[in-house]
């Protein structure tokens, strides 16, 4: 049991480090062998005693902690995509049959594990509809049939065909950063966020702002907030959509702000004035850090 909490511990901190760990990390089936430490401490007998329970309960924190973490960083595709996998997994193994929501020790785990189920679910039909999603290359025709390749390099970004992998090389787009990607890993450090994760993530966020922005009162809505807190809106600094993905939520946290609070980029602020699209400010996690970029989603 104190190998478990210990194992528990390890895994808490490895995650602070970065996404590239907690990918990592799924892809060793690490919540499936979770789950099924803690099915087996529940289950043998000789664990039962009184003596266990302090130790039981902060294990139980432990899990819901890295579950949570995990939910966190659903926005990036390549996570989202191996927590699929997961959870395919463990339900085909019955791995997670022993949750109870009757059992106190095992309530907060039982519904933290239901949220982290929906939202993976939620998040991978909002990407479903999206073709070509995962394709690192930036000119990619869309013309696929669905099958996903790494690069053999950095074995990192994701390319629909070989097709796209060859002209992404041979543009130079990818070849800096594969270089760099390899040499991180050599090193065992935190890697980059792959241009596979920012274009899904890029394609989510204007699935996001096309939504409100069709929806009148939606729109209306997140205005009206808004206006509320702040005002009218100054023309001169038109409104950002500013999207964190940190929320435990099947969408994200998503507020209407002044750009004049987040002006990095004066070229986007001049573009959204001039109505060629919307400025967006997106928030994601990584690990303990975050990363945060503003970008001009055209309708």
């Amino acid at each position: 049991m104190e190998c478990m909490y210990m194992c528990l511990l390890y895994i808490t901190r490895i995650m602070q480090d970065g996404h590239s760990y907690i990918h990592q990390l799924l892809g060793y089936n690490i919540l499936l062998y979770m789950f099924k430490a803690l099915r087996n401490l529940h289950t043998y007998p000789e664990l039962a005693d009184q003596r266990y329970k302090e130790l039981k309960t902060t294990i139980a924190v432990h899990i819901v902690n890295i579950l949570n973490n995990v939910i966190c960083h659903f926005s990036y595709a390549s996570i989202l995509k191996r927590s699929k996998k997961a959870i395919s997994k463990i339900q085909r193994q019955h791995a997670d049959g022993f949750l109870d929501p009757k059992d106190l020790s095992l309530k907060d785990v039982y519904e933290t594990w239901s949220q982290f189920v929906t939202i993976a679910s939620y998040r991978n039909n909002i990407w479903s509809t999206i073709p070509d999603l995962f394709c690192g290359n930036s000119e990619c025709p869309g013309a696929s049939a669905g099958m996903f390749m790494a690069c053999s390099g950095c074995r990192s970004t994701q390319y629909c065909s070989r097709t796209c992998q060859k002209d992404d090389w041979t543009s130079g787009a990818h070849r800096s950063l594969c270089i760099e990607i390899k040499q991180l890993r050599s090193d065992g450090a935190p890697l980059p966020m792959s241009s596979s994760d920012q274009k899904a993530l890029e394609n989510l966020n204007s699935q996001y702002v096309k939504y409100y922005r069709q929806e009148p009162s939606e729109w209306d809505a997140l205005l009206e907030e808004y206006i509320a807190k702040n005002g009218e809106p100054n023309p001169f600094w038109p409104l950002v959509v500013a999207l964190d993905y940190r929320a435990l939520d099947v969408n994200p946290q998503i507020l209407l702000e002044s750009s004049e609070r987040r002006v990095k980029n004066l070229e986007i602020v001049a573009q959204a004035r001039e109505g060629r699209g919307i400025f967006v400010y997106w928030t994601i996690p990584d690990g303990y850090h975050l990363v945060e970029k503003g970008e001009l989603v055209v309708l």
